[in-house]
């Protein structure tokens, strides 16, 4: 709740953040009131549109890659290649190049301890990948672009697939109260488990193919 303060310390919020950055609403979609901005008056122009909204201030990650993931039950992941730049019925990338297999699996890991954490049972995260590190830079999208003509036939056979196997698997348990926790919504112990750090072999970087669409 720090952040919670009037007036806001603008000097600390551009030596934290860094002034090429993003603006954009806390619960948005659609790129709808996100602005880019290079500098103070950028930004203090765009925060004067933001009318009642509660906006979040972001870091911009100069990405050479960039992977939008479907993320089901808190298990299953579906890493695709995506290009934000492009227009919205082509971000999804046919045929991209490999990825190096680590970068998949640090990315896979994160997807899944991120929505673990939110509870999300069905998700979208978003990263972007500068230097080699993947930065989760949207993750709260319980209700995800899912069709077919701007996901891409292969990639709505697996949601469609998932997701139905989910719905089954759920209909099936019997139903209990919710633990009214924080390590019940943290995701307790598996997530804990999750959150070891694991030895990284010094190995020649492997890749792997990206499902095509």
């Amino acid at each position: 709740m720090r952040n919670l303060e009037y007036p806001l310390d603008w000097e600390a919020v551009f030596t934290y953040v860094g002034e090429d950055g993003f603006l954009k609403p806390i619960d948005g979609g659609g790129w709808r009131d996100v602005h880019h901005v290079h500098n103070r008056e950028e930004f203090f122009r765009a925060y004067d549109q933001t009318r009642d909204l509660c906006m979040v201030y972001q870091k911009a990650v100069h990405f050479t890659e960039y992977f939008r993931c479907y993320v089901v039950g808190r298990k299953k992941v579906r890493i695709m290649a995506y290009d934000p730049r492009r227009p919205h019925t082509e971000r999804y990338v046919e045929n991209p190049p490999p990825a190096a297999k680590e970068l998949l699996r640090r990315i896979r890991q994160d997807a899944v301890l991120l929505c673990q954490a939110l509870g999300y049972d069905f998700n979208t995260v978003e990263f972007a990948v500068e230097n080699g590190v993947p930065y989760a830079i949207d993750f709260m999208n319980p209700v995800p672009d899912a069709d077919l003509h701007s996901i891409g036939q292969a990639n709505f056979d697996w949601i469609v697939k998932e997701v139905a196997d989910l719905a089954i698997a759920k209909a099936k348990k019997t139903l209990r109260a919710p633990e009214l926790r924080w390590a019940g919504f943290l995701g307790g112990e598996a997530a804990a488990k999750a959150t070891k750090k694991r030895p990284v072999a010094k190995k020649k970087v492997k890749t792997e193919a990206i499902k095509p669409m």
